[in-house]
C-alpha cells in the first residue's frame, strides 16, 4: 500500500472513531463481547483499539490483531449506534492498515473462492479426495458437497389449470449477479431465480464478465482488491439497460449495494425484487403441507426491508409452515471467511442455533446467505436436512403452468 493510500485510511479511521461516545449501548448486541465479557471484543473496545492502532499509540502485535480479526462484522451494533458510526468501514480501515503483519493463506484463499471456476474445481477435488487430505474442517466439506448436490425435488402434483394472468406488457430487464463462492457450492439458486424471473416475465441478463463483489478481499484488509472487483462489476453490467440488478447471497447484496461508484441499475436483494416488484404476483405455487426454519443472516437484517421480504414471499406457498430462527446470538458465527479462520468463535455461537433447529425438526432450512448455510449444515452434519435459499424453495413449488407477462405459460 502507498504512502497516500495508507494516510487515507488513517484519517478516516480516526474521524469515524472521533464519533464513538464510548456509550455502551451496542455491547448487548455484540455476538463476540457476549462470548467473552471481554471488552476488547465488544464494539467501542475495538475502536479504541484501532484508534489508538491509526495514531500510532499501540503496534500491531498479534494480541491487537486478534481482538480485530475476531469481528464478525455482524453489523448489530451499527444499527443500535446513536452516533452512526459506520463500524464495519472502520473494521476494514484497521484491517488495511495491519494487512501486511497478517497470515498470507486466508488471502490466498480469498483469491482462489474468488474465482468462479477455481472454486468449482477445489468442490470437485475436495469430493473425489480421502477425507483429511484437503485442509478443511470434514464436516464443512461434507456441508458444501451436499449444499452443491442440493436435494430432490418435492413431488408436487399436476394443478388444474388456472385462469391465464393478465398480460403485463413491459417485461423488466433484471442483471443477475452470481457471486463466487456461493455460485459453486449452491449453483441451483441461480437456476432456482432464472426459472422465477422468467416465468413472471423478466428478461434475465447474466454477464459473463462478472466477477466477485470484492468482500473477501475487503474485510481481510485488502480495499483495493475489493475496488478491483467493484470497477469489473461496474463495467460487467454497464450499457446493459437494466431495470433492475439482483444479487443471490446476502453478503454480496451488502457489499454491492455500498460500493462506490454505485451499480448502473438500482441493486435488490433476489426474493426483495420478486416481492416489491410485483413480479411474484403473476407466479402460482403449488401447495405444501411442511415447516420451513428461516434463518435470517446479518447482511440480510441490515436491510429491514429485504429481511421481512423473505417471510412474506415464502407465505405465497399454501399451506407451508414458516418459523424464525431466533436462538443465540443474532449471528450464527459464520462470518464470512471467519468460519475458517476463527472456527471455534464460530461453533460456539453457533451452538445454541443448531439446538433449535434439532428441537424444532423442520422440513426445510432455509437462509439468503451462503457462507450461514455452509455454517449450519456442517453444524447439523445431516444428509437430510439441506439448507436451502428461499428461492429455490418457491422455484421448487413453482407450478408449471404459471404464465408469464407475454401470456405464454412457463414451463
Amino acid at each position: 500500500m502507498n504512502d497516500s493510500r495508507l494516510d487515507q485510511h488513517v484519517s478516516h479511521l480516526i474521524a469515524q472513531a472521533d464519533r464513538c461516545v464510548k456509550c455502551g449501548l451496542c455491547l448487548p448486541h455484540c455476538p463476540t463481547y457476549a462470548l467473552t465479557r471481554d471488552e476488547s471484543e465488544s464494539p467501542r473496545g475495538r475502536i479504541a483499539l484501532a484508534d489508538a492502532l491509526a495514531r500510532g499509540t499501540l503496534v500491531p502485535d498479534d494480541k491487537l490483531l486478534g481482538h480485530l480479526d475476531r469481528c464478525l462484522l455482524c453489523r448489530s451494533c451499527e444499527r443500535v449506534c446513536p452516533s452512526a458510526v459506520p463500524f464495519a468501514e472502520l473494521m476494514d480501515d484497521a484491517r488495511a492498515l495491519t494487512v501486511a503483519r497478517r497470515p498470507r493463506w486466508p488471502s490466498w484463499l480469498a483469491n482462489v473462492l474468488s474465482r468462479r471456476r477455481l472454486a468449482r474445481l477445489g468442490m470437485a477435488l475436495g469430493r473425489r479426495l480421502p477425507t483429511g487430505w484437503v485442509p478443511l474442517d470434514p464436516a464443512l466439506q461434507r456441508a458444501a458437497d451436499r449444499l452443491a448436490r442440493g436435494r430432490d425435488p418435492v413431488a408436487i402434483p399436476k394443478p388444474p389449470t388456472a385462469p391465464t394472468a393478465p398480460t403485463i406488457p413491459a417485461a423488466p430487464r433484471v442483471g443477475l449477479f452470481l457471486g463466487c463462492v456461493g455460485d459453486a457450492v449452491q449453483p441451483g439458486i441461480a437456476k432456482a431465480a432464472r426459472r422465477l424471473l422468467e416465468a413472471a416475465g423478466a428478461a434475465v441478463v447474466t454477464p459473463a464478465a462478472q466477477t466477485c463483489c470484492g468482500a473477501l478481499h475487503s474485510h481481510l484488509g485488502d480495499l483495493s482488491g475489493g475496488a478491483r472487483r467493484a470497477d469489473r462489476n461496474l463495467r460487467a453490467f454497464q450499457d446493459r439497460a437494466l431495470d433492475a440488478i439482483v444479487s443471490l447471497a446476502s453478503g454480496c447484496g451488502t457489499q454491492l449495494a455500498e460500493q462506490s461508484p454505485p451499480l448502473p441499475a438500482t441493486h435488490w436483494d433476489v426474493t426483495h425484487y420478486l416481492l416489491d416488484s410485483g413480479l411474484l404476483e403473476r407466479l402460482r405455487f403449488a401447495p405444501l403441507d411442511a415447516l420451513a426454519l428461516v434463518h435470517t443472516p446479518c447482511t440480510l437484517t441490515a436491510n429491514p426491508s429485504a429481511a421481512q421480504a423473505v417471510g412474506r414471499a415464502l407465505a405465497h406457498i399454501p399451506g407451508l409452515r414458516i418459523q424464525a430462527l431466533t436462538a443465540g446470538a443474532a449471528c450464527c458465527g459464520a462470518g464470512g471467511m471467519q468460519l475458517l479462520t476463527q472456527p471455534a468463535q464460530g461453533k460456539a455461537l453457533r451452538a445454541a442455533k443448531l439446538d433449535a433447529i434439532r428441537a424444532t425438526k423442520p422440513d426445510f432450512l432455509l437462509t439468503s446467505n451462503i457462507g450461514c448455510a455452509l455454517h449450519l449444515s456442517a453444524g447439523l452434519d445431516d444428509p437430510d436436512l439441506v439448507a436451502l435459499h428461499p428461492i429455490e424453495l418457491l422455484a421448487r413449488q413453482l407450478k408449471s403452468d404459471t404464465t408469464d407477462a407475454s401470456g405464454s405459460k412457463a414451463t
